[in-house]
């Protein structure tokens, strides 16, 4: 697990759920973590790396590889507080799904989520090449699928018809036959995205328990925690939450689109571009180059959204000209944006979703 988000607060409810799941193994399960059992019933947050500590001593001491399917079952969608309040309450399933991809990165932000409709499609998309989580990127994968598992079912029953389930990871292993006993769809493996898809007639299904007053109050708490997420983070997750913020604004018609420069980013966290550079540097990273990579995955995502043309997408990343974007993007992709677009469809592993929108 990298430094960058080591000292990120989450809630401490998945902590204090795998506490009383595994009751026997408290001992087991706090080695190396710095909490004590009344820590747990005390604090209302951890930071994630003692989470991810606590998910690595379960994989430890857990005699059964089931063990993150299972705990994924019980992390269900009741148990994510004013997340699960906004994805029940929103107006439609797509709007639901698109809560998660926004706000699950206070809970779980070592992956991301990302909510893509096409004309076909509507999926959910587990990004792990954010963080590296090494042995726990499969566990992590399949408590995750768990959880919206139990939403999509919640929202629209337990067997939606055109509901599929793919996977990054080998079905060798075992791993076919026991997700075949979890997953109420189909499961594919050896794929390039984690995800989970439905038709994409289920985008506009109508929730039953929507209620705008309630989702808008969920909402506000949830960004709140996105909030307390980003101030508490290091110097890249912040730079990142201010750039995709930017290009969100942009893309909403809400702000100016030109490209966003370090002297800007630097004066918003209260420091000077000289400070700014040198923090970037102890992270090994350059701040054009961290730029170039946000504005390369958005560029990924709206090009497979198919919301926008070329010409749209240059201008909201700041590009100033088709021309300049389509150099930028072949220089770091090996594709020119066209291409990219009409390449043979099987998912991008690698799209941002908004760390703020």
């Amino acid at each position: 697990m990298s430094m960058a988000i080591d000292s990120l607060l989450c809630p401490s409810v998945y902590p204090r759920l795998m506490a009383r799941r595994w009751p026997g193994h408290v001992v087991e399960l706090l080695n190396g973590v710095g909490l004590t059992v009344e820590d747990l019933s005390r604090l209302q947050a951890v930071t994630v790396g003692q989470q991810i500590q606590m998910l690595e001593n379960a994989q430890k001491f857990s005699e059964n590889p089931n063990w993150a399917l299972e705990l994924g079952l019980e992390l269900g969608i009741n148990s994510h507080g004013p997340l699960g309040f906004a994805a029940l309450s929103a107006k439609t399933l797509a709007d639901g799904l698109d809560v998660f991809a926004q706000f699950m990165k206070t809970r779980a932000p070592y992956v991301m989520m990302h909510c893509i409709t096409t004309e076909r499609e509507l999926s959910v998309v587990f990004d792990t090449s954010i963080f590296d989580l090494n042995h726990l990127e499969i566990p992590m994968v399949e408590i995750l699928t768990q959880v919206l598992s139990s939403y999509i079912h919640a929202v629209i029953g337990d067997s939606p018809a055109g509901m599929s389930y793919s996977f990054h990871h080998s079905g060798d292993g075992g791993y076919k036959e026991r997700y075949a006993k979890f997953f109420k769809a189909p499961c594919s493996f050896d794929r390039e995205n984690n995800a989970i898809s439905l038709p994409s007639k289920y985008a506009g299904y109508e929730i039953p328990t929507h209620d705008e007053s309630t989702f808008h109050g969920a909402i506000i708490k949830c960004r709140e925690a996105l909030d307390t997420l980003t101030a508490s983070g290091d110097i890249v997750t912040r730079v990142r939450y201010l750039l995709v913020s930017h290009f969100d604004h942009v893309a909403a018609g809400q702000g100016d689109a030109t490209l966003l420069r370090l002297e800007k980013i630097a004066d918003t966290l209260c420091l000077t571009p000289r400070t700014l550079i040198r923090q970037l540097a102890t992270r090994g990273l350059r701040f054009s180059d961290l730029r170039s990579g946000i504005q390369s995955d958005i560029a990924k995502k709206l090009l497979n959204d198919g919301t926008r043309n070329i010409s749209e997408i240059a201008d909201i990343l700041g590009y100033g000209s088709t021309a300049n974007f389509s150099r930028a993007f072949r220089n770091l992709t090996g594709l020119s944006p066209s291409e990219y677009k009409h390449r043979p469809a099987s998912g991008v592993r690698n799209v941002i979703s908004s760390l703020g929108d």
